[in-house]
């Protein structure tokens, strides 16, 4: 087997051992699986001529993600300039990770490096093999019982058992009982207490959110619900440091509804934070996951990201 790699498409290729009437058929051959139409179909343009004849010796050069899919890539590569994941706490059932910002959850395909998941595999090896893989294994996210946005920092919960991550993610809703994020907002925030909003996906693809008071029930529609506090207003700055506890999980949840309340998170370019960063020096999304508790069994599991891990916050508030 070699190894063809450019800067477009990672290859690799394969020597035929067999005489097979289609490329399609020396690939499901190789690679000992079934793969379906939808995902062929995807990978056209990558390895064309399906349909010709294969001969033996013949050689077939396919991309290094198409035949490792659904694989972690062992090599961690952090590209986030405040700091490097680490782990915080384990126990029998979750191992849980201090995730910064400018680090993706998970990996969408094989060649990219710069995720927890790679992270874990690279640094634990030997559970990872022995465990970890194994949950969730058809998933993007694996044993990641939550998702945070790539821009992010904070406490994130790998489960270790598969069985007990389908009962957590079935569960959610009753399970984690306390989601306790902080955020950093430009002015001096004046709208604390609870705030509902429905959700919508807007844009290309549905890329962005859109927040409304009024409650709607289209199919594309969510209802969220968090609670907001403020916790300290830098003068100087005109800076709040905000506390919300989240009732609900859905994607860009809180930078969504704190734009819709008038505050949008600094440094939220997506959701438009105005203005230049009071300190240029320092470029992030200013939104940290804090505390996740989980009740398991009528045991309380409580996790906290130390308040150290709120990554350059501290240029602007003590804690």
């Amino acid at each position: 087997m070699l190894s063809d790699e450019s800067e477009k498409v990672a290859m690799i290729s394969f020597s035929i051992l067999d005489d097979y009437p289609s490329k399609l058929e020396a690939i499901t051959a190789v690679l000992k699986d079934n793969l379906s139409n939808s995902f062929i179909k995807k990978w056209k343009d990558d390895i064309p001529n399906l349909n010709k004849r294969v001969q033996r010796r013949d050689q077939i050069s396919l991309p290094i993600d198409f035949v490792n899919r659904n694989m972690v890539n062992p090599q961690f590569v952090c590209v986030s300039t405040l700091s490097t994941p680490r782990i915080i706490a384990e126990d029998e059932n979750f191992l849980i990770i201090n995730k910064p910002p400018n680090v993706h959850g998970h990996p969408l395909s094989y060649s990219e490096k710069d995720n927890i998941l790679s992270f874990l595999r690279d640094k634990y090896p030997y559970q990872w093999g022995n465990c970890l893989q194994s949950v969730n294994e058809t998933k993007h996210e694996r044993g990641l019982l939550y998702r945070l946005d790539y821009e992010t920092s904070g406490v994130l919960i790998y489960v270790k058992n598969d069985q007990l991550y389908q009962y957590l993610r079935e569960n959610y809703s009753k399970v984690v009982t306390q989601k306790i994020y902080i955020a950093i907002v430009r002015g001096h925030f004046d709208r604390p207490g609870v705030h509902r909003h429905t959700l919508k996906p807007t844009g290309k693809n549905g890329h962005k959110m859109v927040a409304s008071a009024t409650a709607t029930s289209t199919p594309t529609a969510a209802q969220a619900s968090l609670n907001v506090s403020i916790l300290e207003y830098n003068q100087e700055k005109d800076l709040s440091l905000l506390k919300i506890e989240l009732h609900t999980g859905i994607r860009h949840q809180i930078r969504v509804q704190l734009r819709a309340l008038g505050y949008p998170i600094l440094g939220d370019n997506l959701y438009g934070s105005s203005g230049p960063s009071p300190d240029p020096s320092v470029s992030r999304l200013f939104l940290h996951a804090l505390t996740y508790k989980i009740l398991l069994n009528e045991r309380e599991y409580v996790y906290k990201s130390e308040t150290t891990d709120a990554l350059a916050f501290d240029h602007y508030f003590r804690f």
